[in-house]
């Protein structure tokens, strides 16, 4: 797998996921200040050139929570989501997305 991240940004749960999840990965800087979204291989894995990104073969995902939500069903062995049927997946999607829906908006406007 390989994380297109830059610091101080939402990547942090991105890579904070792969590590929990304990498989081998490739961190790729994105400097976003200066025009690094440039780079044609990161605009490959996302168009919109956000951070971060993941590139896992064939399969490409942005968003952080997307990118949580992969890796959990990428590696079941690590056991960090309910499985697909289990009562209890309802309320991990929903933390896992209110994160970034109701608790960043607040926190980036203080």
């Amino acid at each position: 797998m390989k994380l297109y991240w830059s610091p101080q940004t939402r990547a942090f749960r991105a890579v904070w996921m792969l590590e929990e999840a304990g498989v081998p990965y490739e961190r790729v800087p994105i400097d976003i200040r200066n025009n690094g979204q440039a780079d044609p291989e990161f605009r490959r894995v996302n168009p919109m050139t956000k951070v971060p990104a993941l590139k896992d073969g064939e399969a490409m995902v942005a968003e952080s929570a997307a990118i949580c939500a992969y890796i959990a069903e990428r590696c079941p062995q690590a056991g960090l989501a309910p499985a697909v049927g289990d009562p209890a997946r309802g309320r991990y999607l929903h933390w896992l997305f209110f994160a970034a829906g109701c608790i960043e908006p607040a926190y980036t406007r203080r």
